[in-house]
């Protein structure tokens, strides 16, 4: 699996799926959701919808889950939904949440014909570390015993000097 790390915007990435961290409960929308939703991917708002009929039947979805969905349009034909943030700031939950989540996507993959994803280091912009995204998203890989169908990780920074450090580490860690 090949690991590339850009600076950009998520939405510019032509791509067979976008991987999107959400909230189990209703929330305002993040940058990169909006992003995306905005660029064309209207699957981000039927998940939305699919979650809160979740919400409003008491049933909220479980952390971690990942759920696939036809993206309608962008430049990625689905999106992989990982719920993976959490109101309480819990960075454990969401550590384990951002593995369990990356580890299904890489489970059904090939269900959905997903061999490139692009994503932004998840749940960094909630608060969780840099290093524990890079973490989960390692043990995802390299818990999964079968064969992997995901050929490429695209890891898209926003530009920013705020993101410069992430950048940085990012590249750093997945250095070939």
């Amino acid at each position: 699996m090949e690991i590339f790390v850009k600076k950009g915007k998520l939405s510019e990435e032509k791509t067979d799926a976008y991987v999107l961290a959400f909230n189990s409960l209703h929330n305002s929308p993040d940058k990169e959701r909006y992003e995306v939703e905005h660029a064309g991917a209207k699957g981000v708002g039927k998940f939305v919808e699919l979650r809160l009929r979740q919400q409003y039947a008491k049933t909220p979805l479980n952390q971690g889950v990942a759920i696939f969905m036809d993206s309608s349009g962008g430049n990625a034909k689905q999106i992989i939904c990982i719920v993976c943030r959490n109101q309480n700031k819990d960075y454990a939950l969401m550590k384990a949440s951002v593995r369990s989540g990356l580890f299904g996507a890489f489970v059904r993959a090939r269900e959905y014909s997903v061999k490139r994803i692009a994503m932004v280091p998840l749940c960094v912009s909630d608060g969780l570390n840099i290093k524990d995204f890079v973490e989960a998203l390692k043990d995802a890989m390299e818990s999964y015993k079968g064969e992997h169908f995901v050929e490429q990780i695209t890891i898209v920074v926003p530009q920013g000097d705020s993101q410069e450090q992430n950048f940085c580490i990012l590249q750093e860690e997945f250095a070939k």
